[in-house]
């Protein structure tokens, strides 16, 4: 206010004798004229319009003005905040790197492992476990009781491209491992579905499974695997002799759309050990023969007298 007062009382000094030397003539000489508030006067202005053409300036400009500096104290706070967020994100990107880093590492360690269990199991009969019906480890076969042989030359003898003779594959290839692996042909046969192989084993034995392994469906030549067994049990004996000894194991079903190789989880045990099974085959898959590929044991050895 003092500011506007000085202005006022300069813009008196400069135009407002000129204002009262025109007004002399037509006023008395003993009245005195007032420099402010003349209304009625056309060459001034209220003190109100001196005042807004003043003060609007000042106040338009503060408000630029501070309008400018929040802006830019914003924007450095942005720029504050957006620093840290970088900062942040790429410490959240680092740690997420290294973890995923680690965690691919120990997951191809572990594919190596499991490769390398495969493998070994693969070595190690494809089970990983003994093999107590294995012919080469002293087991033999006892009897095929009155199971009828399917008389099918498979191997022939030959000189010269002339056969000699041909042999036909025996029990004794059920209990024996082939280096090779499992062939086409390189089975038992007996006619029908309905057989016997009885085992004694090289221990005896508490039986925990067994396994049975047949051709791979991809080798059959035809496509179809129907002379494969079904449905079989297996017996626990004392002596193969002696019907009164004969315990059942348990009933089974070898499914030819699984696994060429199918393990089977034997849940009765025989108190007194099993020295001697029986396999009984009860069916098969619709052929006028069954062929047996590889038969499989496996247990808990017992010491002789438990």
């Amino acid at each position: 206010m003092d500011v506007l007062q000085t202005t006022l009382n300069e813009y008196d000094k400069l135009f407002g004798s000129n204002l009262e030397n025109s007004s002399m003539s037509h006023k008395s000489p003993n009245k005195k004229s007032s420099c402010f508030g003349c209304l009625r006067t056309p060459y001034r202005w209220p003190v109100w319009t001196w005042w807004f053409a003043i003060m609007i300036p000042m106040l338009i400009a503060l408000y630029f003005g501070t309008r400018d500096s929040l802006r830019h104290l914003n924007l450095l706070k942005l720029d504050k905040d957006i620093d840290r967020l970088n900062i942040s994100t790429a410490q959240e990107i680092l740690a997420l790197k290294q973890k995923l880093e680690t965690h691919e590492a120990k997951y191809l360690e572990d594919v190596r492992n499991l490769i390398r269990q495969y493998i070994q199991k693969y070595d190690a009969d494809k089970t990983g476990m003994p093999d107590y019906a294995l012919e080469s480890s002293g087991a033999f076969i006892i009897s095929t009781r009155n199971t009828v042989p399917y008389k099918e030359p498979s191997k022939r003898a030959s000189i010269w491209g002339i056969p000699l003779y041909y042999t036909n594959v025996n029990p004794r290839s059920v209990i024996q491992r082939k280096s090779q692996g499992i062939n086409a042909g390189e089975c038992w046969p007996f006619v029908g579905g309905h057989g016997y192989l009885t085992i004694k084993l090289s221990h005896r034995v508490n039986v925990t499974a067994i396994s049975y392994e047949h051709l791979p469906k991809e080798l059959a030549p035809s496509g179809e695997l129907k002379s494969a067994p079904n449905e079989f049990i297996v017996w626990s004996y004392q002596d193969a002799n002696d019907l009164s000894t004969r315990f059942e194991l348990g009933r089974f079903v070898y499914d030819i759309n699984g696994d060429s190789l199918q393990m089977f989880t034997v849940n009765n045990h025989d108190v007194q050990g099993t020295p001697v099974v029986e396999l009984e085959i009860v069916s098969n898959y619709g052929d006028q023969k069954t062929c047996l590929y590889r038969f499989r044991v496996h247990g808990i050895p017992l010491e002789e007298g438990e």
